[in-house]
C-alpha cells in the first residue's frame, strides 16, 4: 500500500498543470481540447480575460498561456502582473495572431518564456509546452529570428569587444540555444557529454552575469555575439 501511494504521488507530481486566458471562445475551446489530449498535462483553469485569470487560484499552475492580443486588461499587462505575482512559480507563455508585428522581445522582457503563434500545429505546441517546463524557455528558429530583429532595432549601436570574449565553440552552442536546441541535442551534435555542454553554458552565464538561458540568449543578441545571419 505504501509503495502504491508513492507511485500515485509520483504520477501526480509529473502532471503539468495548465491555465489559459484567451478572449476568443472558439480559440479557447480548441486549445482546451488539444492541451487536454497531451500526455501528463491537465488543464485546470480556462478563462476569457486577464481580470478573470487573477480571480483564480494560480499557485499550483506550472504553465499559464496568455493571449497577448486581449483587450481590457491587455495581454502584455497580464503577463507583467503574473510575473510580479508572489505565486510566480509558474511559467508564462504568450499567444498571438501576429508574430511579425507583435513585440516579441517585450514579451520576453516582462516575463514570458515563449511566444507562440495561434496557428501552431499540435505537435509543435506540445513540444513548446514541454520545452518551457523542462528547459525554462522555448525558441523556434522563426521566434529566434524575430527576437534578434527586435533587439537589433533597439540596440543599433552594439557595444564592441563582447564577441572576442566567446570561443567558436561557445558561439556555436549559443546559436543552437537560440534555435531552441536542448543541451542533450547539442551534446550529440558535438559528440560531447551533456554535462560538458551544461558546464560550458554555466561558464557563459557567469561571463554574461546572467542566471537564465533566455537572459544569456538576449545578452548574446544584444551585444552582437550572435546575429540574424548566424541562424541561416
Amino acid at each position: 500500500m505504501h509503495n502504491l501511494s508513492l507511485i500515485l504521488a509520483s504520477l501526480e507530481m509529473s502532471t503539468i498543470k495548465v491555465a489559459i486566458a484567451e478572449d476568443h471562445h472558439l480559440m479557447r475551446t480548441g486549445l482546451s481540447k488539444i492541451i487536454s489530449s497531451f500526455k501528463n498535462m491537465e488543464l485546470q483553469v480556462i478563462v476569457g480575460s486577464g481580470n478573470e485569470l487573477f480571480r483564480q487560484n494560480l499557485s499550483s499552475m506550472d504553465l499559464i498561456l496568455v493571449d497577448l492580443d486581449m483587450p481590457f486588461l491587455k495581454g502584455f499587462e497580464t503577463v507583467k502582473q503574473l510575473n510580479y505575482s508572489e505565486e510566480s512559480n509558474y511559467k508564462i507563455i504568450g499567444l498571438t495572431n501576429d508574430m511579425v508585428n507583435q513585440d516579441v522581445f517585450h514579451a520576453f522582457e516582462i516575463g514570458a518564456k515563449a511566444v507562440l503563434p495561434k496557428d501552431l500545429n499540435e505537435k509543435e505546441l506540445e513540444k513548446a509546452l514541454n520545452s518551457v517546463v523542462e528547459e525554462g524557455y522555448f525558441l523556434s528558429d522563426s521566434l529566434a529570428s524575430l527576437l534578434i530583429k527586435g533587439l537589433e532595432q533597439r540596440y543599433r549601436q552594439k557595444p564592441t569587444g563582447y564577441k572576442g570574449l566567446y570561443s567558436e565553440q561557445e558561439r556555436f552552442i549559443l546559436i543552437r540555444l537560440c534555435q531552441g536546441k536542448k543541451a542533450s541535442e547539442i551534446a550529440a551534435e558535438l559528440n560531447r557529454s551533456v554535462r560538458t555542454i551544461e558546464n560550458i553554458k554555466a561558464g557563459m552565464m557567469e561571463k554574461a552575469e546572467v542566471q537564465k538561458t533566455v537572459s544569456l540568449v538576449v545578452h548574446a543578441i544584444k551585444h552582437g555575439i550572435i546575429e540574424l545571419s548566424d541562424l541561416d
